[in-house]
């Protein structure tokens, strides 16, 4: 990595840091789906979750990403929006709005959970994190060695984070 890429993640810490960890849910989310795990979904929720935060974090480092949006991924996702001045695709807001019904179905007894759950919404989850890595306002480099892409590589250092990125994933292979 370069010493212009190394103090961009040194000035950008947080949001770096995010990436990485949206990575490993998002491999988490899918090894979970693929194996029938429904529990995946929240993971997935908070994957899609730190993608948009660290994205709002590269705009505007300043922002209070905890408390103006917690975990309420619609409400990022239009966030994100209004910095970027664009209007996303709509299907990316009916799984943001899926993604915080799987969120709120952390509990059993939350009137606000999704009250059904498909291993094919894994489509659609692929596609969005897809998406959102594609505006990350990141050198190129660094698009390629922080997060999702970072992961898809076949280095070995990653370990089987690769294989559940990649496996079945009908957006990444086509």
């Amino acid at each position: 990595m370069t010493k212009t890429n190394l103090e961009f993640c040194r000035q950008n810490k947080l949001a770096c840091m995010l990436l990485l960890t949206a990575a490993e849910d998002y491999a988490a989310a899918r090894c979970c789906l693929i194996g029938g795990l429904f529990s995946g979904l929240q993971l997935a929720s908070q994957s899609v979750e730190k993608l948009i935060k660290a994205s709002i974090l590269l705009h505007h480092p300043e922002a209070d990403i905890r408390r103006q949006y917690g975990h309420d991924v619609p409400s990022l996702l239009k966030g994100l929006e209004s910095i970027l001045k664009q209007q996303f695709d709509p299907k990316y807001h009916q799984i943001a709005d899926k993604l915080l019904l799987h969120y709120n179905g952390r509990y059993p007894d939350n009137p606000n959970r999704a009250m059904s759950a498909s291993n094919t919404e894994l489509d659609g989850i692929d596609e969005l994190c897809f998406f959102l890595t594609s505006e990350l306002k990141l050198p190129s480099e660094l698009k390629n060695r922080v997060g999702i892409l970072g992961r898809i590589s076949n280095d070995s250092t990653h370990g089987p984070e690769h294989l559940w990125i990649t496996q079945h994933n009908q957006f990444f292979n086509a």
